[in-house]
């Protein structure tokens, strides 16, 4: 399980850092094509996490001693957004590049 999480942490890293090395690796080894979806993966993980702190967040303010007040709310707001933009935005160079190997060696 710990090698398991080593491999996708390690490729995960490599899409972000290097897409184009990265993804030209994962098309050679076809075992690790669905780590192409990661960007996606961690986007639902935050949206995950999102509605449940949306359902059980004020408590976490609670304990923080923070409160929710409109700019708070807003930075969030912000935060989330960008979060989405960039990960739809890196989900689509890698899915380019994930096409563009896949033609270029003919699979």
């Amino acid at each position: 399980m710990i090698s398991l999480g080593y491999w996708f942490s390690a490729y995960t890293l490599g899409l972000l850092l290097h897409p184009y090395k990265t993804v030209r690796e994962l098309v050679r080894r076809p075992v690790f094509g669905p780590l192409v979806t990661a960007p996606l993966v961690i986007w639902g993980v935050c949206w995950l996490t999102t509605m449940i702190g949306l359902r059980f967040g004020w408590v976490v303010l609670w304990i923080l001693g923070l409160e929710a007040t409109p700019r708070f709310i807003h930075i969030l707001a912000f935060l989330w957004w960008w979060l989405t933009n960039f990960l739809l935005l890196w989900q689509m160079v890698v899915a380019y590049l994930w096409v563009r190997f896949k033609v270029a060696t003919g699979n």
